[in-house]
């Protein structure tokens, strides 16, 4: 699971196997997201995913 929002992590979505943009990521990262976060990185938007995404899986 990578979670991103700058080019600089272009790269790492290019091998991660769940990516998730942040809300506040460039257009580029939300186009190859799996997933986009309606939260950004300053509004704890990888906390909030990640306990949404596992209180999914129980």
């Amino acid at each position: 699971m990578v979670f991103g929002d700058w080019y600089n992590d272009r790269d790492l979505f290019q091998f991660g196997g769940t990516n998730i943009a942040l809300e506040n990521a460039v257009d580029d990262l939300k186009e190859m997201a799996d997933y986009v976060s309606d939260l950004s990185n300053e509004d704890d938007g990888v906390g909030n995913f990640l306990k949404m995404f596992y209180d999914n899986i129980k």
